[in-house]
Order: structure tokens, then sequence, then C-alpha cells
């Protein structure tokens, strides 16, 4: 009797358990959705909660200058990663204009590629870049304009970012 009441429990217990797990298509559906989510189109801010800007006009110019701007709905402020580079709405990839590994040389926008110049990782809250360089705000990072460059990487707060929805 108490054998066949613990069997009795242990198979309630199994046939809620697996009631309530998704079949295998909810899964697949709801790992496509997370991945899609994860790879959408983001603003890059920095850590003064500026947002890394490209003129309209000049977006879908190779060398387009980056700067910084006030966090707005400009569909051009949005960037996806993608294979280690940080690809714009125009379709241009975030670039170092020249040496991957002299600090203070531009950011700007460029066909995207698979050269060092467009492959980034986030490290440490900061964008480092192929050459070890960090992503790093060149003036003041609470004012609009302020061009980016390359740099020593620093805990300085003109060197953080997140790649977040706003």
């Amino acid at each position: 009797m108490k054998q066949s009441f613990v069997f009795g429990i242990v198979l309630s217990v199994s046939s809620v358990a697996c009631a309530d797990l998704p079949d295998a298509n909810k899964l697949q559906n709801l790992q496509k959705a997370l991945t899609d989510k994860a790879n959408e189109y983001k603003m890059l801010v920095n850590g003064a909660g500026k947002c890394l800007d490209v003129s309209p006009a000049q977006a879908r110019n190779n060398g387009a200058r980056i700067q910084l701007w006030d966090c707005n709905p400009n569909e051009f402020q949005r960037w996806k990663s993608e294979n280690g580079r940080f690809k714009n709405t125009s379709g241009k990839c975030l670039d170092v204009a020249g040496d991957v590994k002299k600090g203070g040389t531009i950011i700007h926008l460029w066909d995207c590629n698979d050269a060092p110049n467009q492959k980034w990782s986030f490290d440490g809250g900061r964008l480092r870049n192929a050459g070890g360089k960090c992503l790093d705000v060149n003036g003041d990072v609470n004012k609009n304009g302020s061009g980016v460059q390359i740099w020593d990487c620093n805990n300085a707060i003109n060197q953080k970012w997140s790649h977040q929805l706003k």
C-alpha cells in the first residue's frame, strides 16, 4: 500500500511537470525570439548617457563622422552587433579610420567588411578593438557633437559603453 501510494505521487508529479513543459516547436520559437531580440538594433550609450550617432545627411556615406548626441528616435543611433562588428541601420559599420593600434585614430562609418578596423568586443563595459585600443570620446562626454576615437584602454567615463534599447 505504501509503495503504491509513493508511486502514485511520483506519477502525478511527473504528469504535472511534463504537462507544463512547452513542446519542441514552442521552445524553438522562444529561442529564435530571444536570439532576434539580442541581435536587434540598439543604441550604444556612453557613461554619461549620450548615444553614438551619425548625422542622417551623412549616414549612408563611407567616412561619415561618428559623434555623441542626445539619445533620440533617430534611426542612425541604432547599432547591431553582428560577427564582431557594429552595423548601423544605414548598413555601414563602425570603423577605425586607419591604424587599429594608434591612439587618437578617429572612428567613422564604412562599408562592412572583415578587416580588423571593424572588429569590436565588450570588455568590462568598454568597447575594445582588434588592435587592443578602446572606443573613446574625444572631448566632453556630455556634449552633443563630441567625436570618438581609439585610445589606450582605461576606466574613465569616456570609455564606458553599453548596448541597450532605450
